[in-house]
């Protein structure tokens, strides 16, 4: 009996395979393809990669944008040649104070005088403006004058234009 009964688990065997049934439908899958996922990563680690290039390109053409125009500033303050800009090191900070350090430094090698600025005025010359500054203090303005020509004008008598000339009003 055993032996009828081994060949009837054969014969239901064959008739129905378990594992080939199944294998005919779709799996449902609960993630996709590793490998989708794996290019999709890599795919954003290309794109981000690409937008650090750019801005990494462009923050340090921003970084040579000031740098110059820090340097031509401080050239055309102390009346220095432009040109004097190229012999500056680039790794030098890029603070007024950095290149004008540098230019006193090296003033001698490119035969720049830089131009100082001192107090030139004298005792006398002191005096002189003090002197000009107190008459000119009490002196009638440009602007007052004109007002002053503009009510003479349209006075109507001679007692208006009295009045104006001895009492300013």
């Amino acid at each position: 009996m055993s032996n009828n009964n081994q060949n009837w688990l054969d014969e239901l065997d064959e008739d129905f395979d378990l594992e080939d049934e199944f294998d005919d439908e779709p799996q449902p899958s609960r993630r996709s393809n590793p490998d989708d996922a794996l290019k999709k990563v890599r795919r954003a680690d290309r794109a981000k990669e690409k937008r650090i290039r750019e801005l990494e390109s462009e923050l340090s053409s921003l970084r040579k944008f000031q740098r110059d125009s820090v340097v031509q500033s401080v050239l055309n303050e102390k009346g220095v040649n432009s040109k004097v800009a190229s012999f500056i090191p680039s790794d030098l900070d890029t603070s007024a104070e950095a290149i004008n350090s540098w230019l006193e430094q090296n003033a001698d090698v490119f035969g720049i005088q830089l131009s100082r600025q001192e107090s030139v005025l004298n005792d006398e010359d002191i005096s002189a403006l003090r002197q000009i500054d107190g008459i000119t203090s009490g002196a009638l303005s440009v602007e007052a004058s004109n007002d002053l020509m503009s009510m003479i004008a349209n006075a109507s008598s001679a007692e208006e234009i009295i009045s104006l000339i001895y009492d300013g009003e």
